[in-house]
């Protein structure tokens, strides 16, 4: 009996898996997705596939054009010719999932990659990314008192300043220092130390404070307060301050590195914290944007054309990521090692690009889809679209959605635009008319004239004469520009009548 439950049992679990196989995806007029079982489809398609569509069906939504419009689906296919191309490339191999195959090799700028955007990427030539983040990392800090009274190596009286990781360590330290100054200066030794009390402020960045001690000096007892500030050890030591031996570490602090690296490296040093970060929806709008753009300058694009001045916006991701969180991508996923990364691209099959059609089972073999049916529908028949897995039941309107999509004579040959336009007439012979023009010379003057005689007159009795000399002298080097401009002219007027 025993065993033939567990027998039963395993194969409702096998039965469980081969439903669970993949799944049908459908998205309305927002990019909202809903889900059912598809045994004919073989993988999962990964989260960052399915907010790539989303953002698409959102935009078009935006655009007036339904999910099933055939505008709609030649955009779709037309991107996911580009996503398929890069997955089944050169950079198949690269690893880092959907993020490092696909989005790579369309994104040519920095990329935050959460949206805490600690961690950048930029994607540079071939498996190569510089990867730019914020960790935290451990530094030492000192504690130090300024302006210790203090013997110097000749016991002389002297200044100086004693540093340390641990505050009591330091003040006592402090008390000994001036122990040595009263006993070198007063002969006596009296000062001991009892407790250390600490204040401390942040203001700038630096820690800043005061440390009070007990006392006792010639039989008295009292209270000194001494200031200090915080630096670090590397500081400390570089500026030759006496270091007191270290009892314990302090604090934690943030630092910014940078390094380039092949992309499957990049991948394994993420922070599991990263990893676990919602992806950033600025990345998730730029990278759709990038993958319809490069689609929309394809040879036969037919899908709505990439508008750079309205293009999909980080709200608009934000917006879809709010409104489907259950398939909003971590970075993880995007990276290929979340949950949520599908199978797809694995041996589940299909390709890492592939990308979920409304109502469209997944391929396994996305790069023969051409939008197109090769076979009949019925509402009861069966319907095998290319580049798609075959299922059973009603599938007209998305086949014929397709077939119009490429070719509308295949549905009707009567169709005004699939009407023959036979041959053209012959053109008729242009026109041609002549016209004569005749010039003859006309006498303008000598080609060399005289300048006039000075021109004399009597005024009161005195003669004055007026010479045209420098007139004429001017007018003569103004000669060849005059008869250049003649010539100009007559040069147009010429043009002019045999233009007309």
């Amino acid at each position: 009996m025993r065993a033939s439950q567990v027998m039963c049992c395993l194969v409702m679990v096998g039965i469980c898996c081969r439903a669970e196989a993949g799944n049908i995806l459908s998205f309305d007029s927002n990019g909202i997705v809903t889900a059912r079982a598809d045994p004919t489809t073989p993988y999962n398609f990964g989260k960052t596939q399915i907010e790539t569509s989303g953002l698409l069906y959102k935009k078009l939504g935006q655009a007036g054009l339904s999910p099933t419009a055939t505008e709609s689906l030649a955009t779709i296919e037309k991107v996911e010719s580009v996503t398929v191309a890069a997955g089944n490339g050169a950079r198949a191999g690269y690893g880092g999932g959907f993020l490092g195959v696909v989005i790579g090799a369309v994104l040519q700028f920095a990329v935050a990659l959460g949206v805490d955007k600690l961690l950048t990427w930029l994607f540079g030539s071939g498996d190569s990314v510089t990867s730019t983040g914020t960790v935290a990392s451990t530094t030492t800090w000192m504690w130090c008192f300024s302006n210790v009274w203090k013997l110097n190596s000749s016991g002389a009286l002297t200044t100086g300043t004693d540093c340390s990781v641990d505050p009591n360590a330091l003040a006592q330290a402090y008390v000994a220092s001036l122990n040595n100054v009263y006993a070198a200066y007063e002969g006596m030794s009296t000062s001991t130390f009892s407790a250390v009390s600490l204040t401390e402020s942040n203001a700038a960045g630096v820690a800043q404070g005061a440390a009070t001690y007990s006392f006792t000096f010639n039989g008295n007892t009292g209270q000194a307060t001494v200031t200090f500030t915080e630096d670090q050890a590397s500081d400390v030591s570089a500026q030759g301050y006496t270091v007191v031996a270290p009892l314990a570490g302090y604090t934690a602090v943030s630092s910014t590195t940078t390094t380039t690296t092949d992309i499957a490296t990049a991948v394994g040093g993420i922070p599991a914290s990263e990893l676990a970060q919602q992806i950033n929806p600025e990345l998730a709008a730029d990278a759709t944007n990038a993958l319809w753009q490069q689609a929309s300058q394809m040879p036969g694009y037919t899908g709505l054309p990439y508008d750079a001045t309205n293009p999909i916006t980080t709200a608009d991701a934000t917006a879809w990521q709010s409104a489907n969180p259950s398939y909003t991508p971590t970075v993880g996923d995007a990276v290929g090692t979340g949950s949520g990364a599908g199978t797809q691209g694995t041996s589940a099959g299909g390709s890492l690009g592939s990308l979920p059609i409304s109502g469209t089972p997944g391929s396994s073999d996305p790069t023969t889809s051409t939008g197109t049916s090769t076979g009949t529908s019925t509402s009861t028949g069966t319907s095998t679209s290319t580049g798609t897995s075959t299922s059973t039941g009603s599938s007209s309107a998305s086949a014929t959605s397709a077939t119009s999509a490429s070719d509308p004579c295949a549905i009707d040959s009567n169709a005004s635009a699939c009407a023959s336009l036979g041959t053209p007439p012959a053109a008729p012979a242009l026109p041609t008319s002549s016209a004569s023009v005749s010039m003859s010379p006309w006498n303008i003057g000598p080609p060399d004239g005289a300048c006039p005689a000075p021109l004399s007159v009597s005024i009161l009795g005195s003669s004055y004469a007026f010479a045209y000399d420098p007139l004429c002298t001017a007018v003569q080097k103004l000669r060849p520009l005059v008869l250049a401009l003649c010539a100009l002219a007559a040069a147009l007027i010429v043009a002019m009548g045999v233009k007309a």
